[in-house]
């Protein structure tokens, strides 16, 4: 009867330091994960995701100056009274990337060297 008045506070205690070390153990398991998925998620919302947007709006603005181009250059060819007209339209393209693209490039450089921190290897 001595024994197993000894081993049941023995065997409680040792359940509840168990369980306290699971317990722990899991928290300390959940807070990781909780931490990779909040730096994953400050990677994409201010990081990468501004910087594909910005890209891809350089980029569509780039193929619409294509387009246009190639359409004034087949007018051109066809009438050359339009001279005046084209001009004006590669003006302002001109305009328009100066005043648009280029700070576009220029914010993706801010960008990037502000938040080089949310980059992996």
């Amino acid at each position: 009867m001595a024994v197993a008045d000894f081993l049941n506070p023995l065997i409680s205690a040792a359940s509840g330091l168990g369980g306290v070390f699971l317990g722990g153990w899991l928290t300390n398991r959940r807070d990781q994960k909780k931490a990779r998925t909040d730096f994953i998620t400050h990677q994409l919302s201010e990081f990468y995701g501004p910087l594909v947007a910005m890209r891809a709006e350089i980029q569509a603005r780039g193929e619409l100056r294509l387009k246009i181009e190639k359409a004034m250059d087949e007018r051109h060819a066809q009438n050359l009274e339009n001279l005046v007209e084209a001009g004006a339209i590669r003006r302002d393209e001109f305009e328009i990337f100066t005043d648009v693209s280029m700070p576009l490039y220029r914010r993706m450089l801010d960008t990037f060297r502000e938040k080089i921190w949310l980059t992996e290897p």
